[in-house]
């Protein structure tokens, strides 16, 4: 089981000073930060777009849409995202974690396009399926990327870029959804992925994805390029494969399902819950409207305190 390093994740060697140069924030580690959080931005619009854009698809002329209609647009986003998480996994190891990140610009911009152009809720649905899938992708991808690019001492703050421009793209969303319709919306959700890409393409891949498939020199390459042209490497190179040696070793997916980490999933996974319960996004007020959701929530709740008062 490779195990995948978060832009949140702090480690340290400890090693004499004399070894490694200072951390700094080099042009290349900020400009890597700054294009995968570009991801994020178009995350956050696709999470946002529904909330504005369901009023005016409501009373459109050009779309005829149902209000059961309007819920499956909410939520088949999230829906197919899950199953862009579940994809994402075996993608980032296989074909690196540049090029994954990279394969869900285009997929963003058809989806946007099919919303846009849409004349038939089938459509609409179908490029919110899209953008689902990368959805999930990204989320996946972008943290990794960072994790295993940026320098751990400046991980903390260039890591947050991309829950900060996350934030930017839904603002930007509400903002212009107040005078946009929904087509006009999507049109501009579709143009997103442009600078995205563009970025993405001035970015090397992971040098731990490289190590991990044998490529050292162009991991050396890929590491010379993040830290600057006069940075010392070697040290690092050297910590990396060994970090990666160690990981190869005795590690299995069954891991994950010990004691030991269970408490943990269930904590996070509890948390994300009341999070999308809480309505984060606006979009899903209308769940909350249903007598079905009330119920449904109400046998979560009982299943809940059952499971608590016999565990």
């Amino acid at each position: 089981m490779k195990i995948l390093m978060r832009a949140d994740t702090h480690y340290s060697i400890v090693v004499r000073d004399s070894e490694y140069e200072k951390p700094k924030y080099t042009f290349s580690q900020v400009l890597a930060a700054v294009a995968v959080s570009m991801g994020s931005m178009i995350v956050g619009f696709s999470s946002a777009y529904t909330s504005p854009a369901l009023v005016t698809m409501e009373n459109s002329t050009s779309i005829s849409i149902t209000e059961e209609q309007a819920s499956w647009v909410g939520g088949l986003m999230p829906l197919a995202a899950l199953a862009g998480g579940v994809i994402g996994g075996p993608l980032v190891d296989y074909i690196g974690r540049r090029k994954t990140i990279l394969f869900t610009a285009v997929p963003f911009f058809v989806g946007w396009i099919l919303i846009a152009t849409a004349k038939i809720v089938d459509l609409v649905l179908a490029g919110r399926a899209i953008c689902g899938l990368c959805v999930g992708v990204g989320s996946l991808a972008f943290p990794v990327y960072l994790g295993e690019t940026i320098q751990p001492e400046v991980r903390g703050t260039l890591g947050l870029f991309p829950t900060a421009i996350g934030n930017i793209g839904i603002l930007i969303c509400y903002v212009a959804g107040k005078y946009l319709d929904w087509s006009q919306l999507a049109y501009l959700g579709s143009s997103l992925p442009i600078p995205f890409l563009i970025l993405m393409f001035m970015i090397p891949e992971t040098p731990r994805w490289y190590i991990s498939r044998g490529r050292t020199e162009e991991a050396r390459k890929a590491l010379q390029w993040l830290r600057g042209s006069h940075t010392k490497i070697d040290n690092e190179i050297r910590d990396i494969a060994l970090s990666d040696a160690e990981m190869g070793k005795d590690s299995s997916i069954t891991e994950i399902f010990s004691l030991k980490y269970m408490k943990s999933i269930f904590i996070c996974l509890g948390l994300m819950a009341f999070q999308q319960l809480s309505a984060p996004h606006s979009n899903c007020i209308p769940l909350f409207k249903s007598k079905h959701f009330i119920r449904l929530l109400a046998i979560t709740i009982t299943a809940i305190k059952g499971f608590t008062i016999f565990s």
